[in-house]
C-alpha cells in the first residue's frame, strides 16, 4: 500500500510515499525516498545497483522484527547492528556512487 501527501500550493511540492512490508523483500529503487512500515517479521536485502541518492526510513510495528542483509558487492556501515526490533526506527542511505549503505537508528 502506498499513500502520498502533497504540501499546500505555494510551498515546495514534496511527496512522501509510504510502503508496507509484510514479508521478506529485496529493496529496489521504488523504496527510495519512502517511509517503510514493517508489519511482519522480514529479512530486508540490499543488493548493488540502487540509485546514487537512495535513502529510506523504516519503522517496525508491534510483533514485527526486521533483519537487514547485504548482498555480494555491498558494504554495510551499520554501527549499532542489523536487527530492528518492534516499535523502533532506522534510516538507510547509500553513500554516493559507491556500494556502501549506512544503516543507523534504533538497530541492535
Amino acid at each position: 500500500m502506498e499513500s502520498t501527501k502533497k504540501i499546500p500550493k505555494g510551498q515546495l511540492d514534496l511527496v512522501t510515499t509510504q510502503k508496507t512490508i509484510t514479508g521478506n523483500v529485496t529493496l529496489d529503487n521504488t523504496y527510495s525516498d519512502t517511509i517503510v512500515k514493517i508489519k511482519a517479521n522480514a529479512t530486508i536485502t540490499i543488493n548493488t545497483g540502487l540509485k546514487t541518492n537512495f535513502n529510506c526510513v523504516f519503522r517496525t510495528f508491534t510483533g514485527a522484527t526486521a533483519v537487514f542483509s547485504f548482498g555480494a558487492g555491498v558494504t554495510s556501515d551499520a554501527p549499532t547492528g542489523l536487527n530492528l526490533v518492534p516499535l523502533k526506527m532506522a534510516t538507510l542511505f547509500k553513500d554516493g556512487a559507491i556500494e556502501t549503505y549506512i544503516l543507523t537508528g534504533e538497530t541492535s
